[in-house]
């Protein structure tokens, strides 16, 4: 009997929950649950919150002193600071008084609500394109869901802001589509790689209410912890840019991870990344694009040309969804196995294989739809 795509991502989405349940509850907890709770973005905000409140908010962002007080006999955390902007800190300590039991439960409550959230807006952003099967099993069998609600991250909050941003681009609203992308800037690394492509296909109006949006988050910055810790924060996002805070290539799904596990020097995937952003720039400005193209371009030129790009993060692939229908030939399930591949060849075969991997199926995709469809 022929299995469809839609058979073969429902049982891939079927095994990848079996699997990482086991992981999670199994004979691997103390490899596989304590690992994933450990850097859990909760306990983050959490120390963050107490360290706010106690006076200390220096120790967020000055010579790695977060990562002590976070794992004190720690190695791995040796070199890691805080990277939340002071206002993400300052909103995290009005819940310090909190029990963890209810932190926990409120962020999964969060959590939940902004991926349902994103899905209901994609559907009124993109009526005429019907979720299908296969769409369904990206979304709910992709290994970074069971992550990031299990380990407690904040991957579904930046993807509300992304899908917010394309519907009211689509509706003929940039600025306010600006202001949208804006508050994915809480951790700011995805916001200006989909600032930069939003200038280069012209977009002005969207890219000033981004730089609106981000000049409302460093004046919210100034206003509850002041200039110096403010310019702490900036400097702990340079060191981290710099390679100077420690991060898991093994679990880095960008040109960066790759080059690392493979042991190339790190210069490497930052010109591979670099690359990247160059295609993703000569791809928009191949033939007139609707706006949206570009935020599709900033999202992937994020994901493979980063610095560092958790493997979890792959679930904000999903606006990508529309990309490879209108402009690539491939199924819906191929970006999904991608995101298969960014957990398993990472985290179960030590190798970051997932960004090459990525690149070439996007050109074998485009070449296959540009000779079916010249100018695509």
């Amino acid at each position: 009997m022929k299995i469809t795509s839609k058979q073969l991502a429902w049982l891939s989405f079927g095994l990848v929950w079996a699997v990482l349940i086991w992981m999670w509850t199994g004979g691997e907890e103390g490899k596989w649950r304590g690992g994933a709770i450990k850097g859990t973005d909760l306990r983050q905000h959490e120390l963050a919150g107490r360290l706010w409140n106690e006076g200390q908010r220096e120790l967020l962002y000055r010579d790695h002193q977060f990562g002590k007080a976070f794992g004190p006999d720690d190695p791995q955390l040796e070199r890691f600071n805080y990277v939340y902007s002071p206002f993400v800190a300052w909103t995290a300590s009005w819940f310090d008084n909190w029990s963890r039991e209810s932190r926990y439960l409120g962020w999964w409550l969060v959590s939940v609500a902004a991926l349902a959230a994103s899905i209901g807006l994609w559907t009124r952003a993109f009526p005429e394109e019907k979720l299908t099967a296969s769409d369904w099993a990206y979304v709910f069998g992709c290994p970074s869901l069971f992550f990031i609600l299990t380990a407690f991250q904040n991957t579904t909050l930046t993807l509300l802001a992304v899908v917010s941003g394309i519907l009211l681009l689509r509706r003929g609203l940039p600025l306010a589509a600006g202001l949208a992308l804006a508050g994915s800037l809480y951790k700011p690394s995805l916001a200006p790689y989909i600032g930069l492509m939003l200038l280069v296909a012209g977009h002005w109006k969207a890219v000033a209410g981004l730089v609106f949006g981000g000049i409302c988050w460093i004046a919210a910055c100034l206003a509850c912890g002041g200039w110096d810790l403010t310019v702490l924060w900036a400097e702990a996002l340079a060191g981290m840019l710099n390679g100077g805070q420690i991060t898991n290539p093994k679990t880095n799904v960008s040109m960066v991870g790759f080059v690392e596990t493979v042991g190339l020097p790190r210069p490497i995937g930052w010109i591979l990344g670099i690359g990247t952003l160059g295609g993703c720039a000569y791809w928009l400005r191949l033939c007139p694009r609707p706006p949206e193209a570009a935020v599709f371009c900033g999202l992937l030129a994020w994901l493979l040309g980063a610095s560092y790009v958790p493997h979890y993060e792959w679930l904000l692939g999903l606006p990508l969804l529309a990309l490879h229908r209108a402009w690539l030939y491939s199924p819906g399930w191929t970006w999904w196995l991608l995101g298969l591949l960014a957990f398993a060849s990472g985290i179960a075969a030590g190798v970051s294989m997932v960004a090459p991997a990525c690149v070439l199926w996007l050109l074998v995709s485009w070449l296959f739809k540009k000779k079916a469809q010249p100018g695509a």
